[in-house]
């Protein structure tokens, strides 16, 4: 029932609180979709219900960064996530769903690598599927451009390999999701 729950809500999690948005990554002839968002029973950690590990492989390995926030905690917990296998690389996601906190800023760092230099890669989404009441911003680190989503469907850029690129969410001060 789940599954076809998720299908009929065409791949995207419906709930009566939260986001979700998807976005499309091209390079030539490869393609991956992956998304983000927050919803209101979700964590900002790993969530195995709402959050997916990418399976990486061929000409385009799109994923999120999820680096535990505890990672470099001394204690317990600190030991038990590096023996189950999270590093301080943390996790690949192609589905980064994190907890609704109104009034905080939530962060995504986004990477995108492929063998297929010199060819341009192309990021869109439709700015619809963000929520209103604030900013959605993608920052591109390698040249430093500011792009806000909501005014633009897409951002390309030439390939150069590997590129990390963070997506911002930053709710407005007098607005709630």
């Amino acid at each position: 029932m789940v599954l076809s729950l998720f299908l009929l809500a065409g791949g995207r999690v419906v709930s009566a609180q939260g986001w979700e948005a998807g976005l499309r990554v091209r390079v030539g002839s490869a393609e991956t979709v992956i998304s983000l968002g927050q919803l209101g029973d979700a964590t900002d950690g790993y969530d195995g219900f709402y959050d997916v590990p990418a399976m990486l492989s061929g000409d385009l390995e799109v994923f999120f960064k999820d680096i535990p926030r505890d990672i470099s905690k001394r204690g317990k917990r600190s030991r038990k996530l590096r023996s189950s296998g999270v590093t301080a690389q943390g996790r690949q996601l192609w589905r980064d769903i994190r907890g609704l906190n109104s009034g905080r800023i939530q962060l995504w760092e986004l990477q995108v690598d492929s063998p297929l230099v010199g060819e341009i890669v192309k990021i869109s989404w439709n700015s619809g599927e963000f929520p209103a009441g604030g900013d959605v911003l993608l920052y591109d680190l390698n040249n430093r451009s500011l792009v806000k989503m909501r005014a633009v469907a897409d951002y390309s850029f030439a390939n150069t390999g590997s590129r990390v690129l963070r997506i911002l969410w930053r709710p407005s001060p007098d607005k709630k999701i």
